[in-house]
């Protein structure tokens, strides 16, 4: 079986890995209820980013108390990164984890709404990136060899 890609943000320091997953946290309170579906999708990160303890609190302090401030500062800084396409990376992992527990509340749409629009992703982008990361886990739900797998390859 192969082994899935490294994590686009993999080689940045964790300081920079860990603004970046308190942008994800962010998102798993928005609607008020962090629920475990978005904290195991939050966990995976955490995981395959290999973060330290340290690091993993801070990220949880930030699902209850990330301030916009800090969203600033973090999305600034995430646009001086040398990879760009981070920032297509980042929307795409907030759908992930706004898809956990099957529906995108109109909080969590804001919320990657705002950040979106803080990284030069535009509303096109965002919901072809939207559109895309529902077809996937829908098609993950799906067994292979059904028709409807097929459709939603397409």
């Amino acid at each position: 079986m192969a082994e899935a890609p490294a994590h686009p943000l993999k080689p940045y320091p964790e300081i920079a890995q860990v603004a970046y997953l308190c942008l994800l946290a962010g998102l798993c309170f928005a609607d008020k209820d962090f629920s475990e579906k978005e904290r195991q999708q939050l966990d995976a990160h955490l995981k395959a980013l290999d973060i330290s303890d340290e690091g993993r609190g801070k990220t949880y302090s930030a699902v209850f108390s990330l301030r916009d401030e800090h969203m600033e500062k973090i999305t600034e800084g995430l646009l001086k990164l040398a990879n760009s396409d981070l920032r297509f990376t980042l929307i795409s992992d907030l759908y992930v984890i706004a898809l956990a527990d099957d529906t995108i509340t109109d909080e969590e749409e804001s919320y990657i709404n705002k950040l979106a629009s803080q990284v030069n992703v535009s509303a096109e982008q965002c919901a072809t990136i939207r559109t895309v990361q529902a077809n996937i886990k829908i098609s993950s739900e799906i067994p292979p060899t059904s028709d409807r797998y097929k459709e939603i390859l397409k």
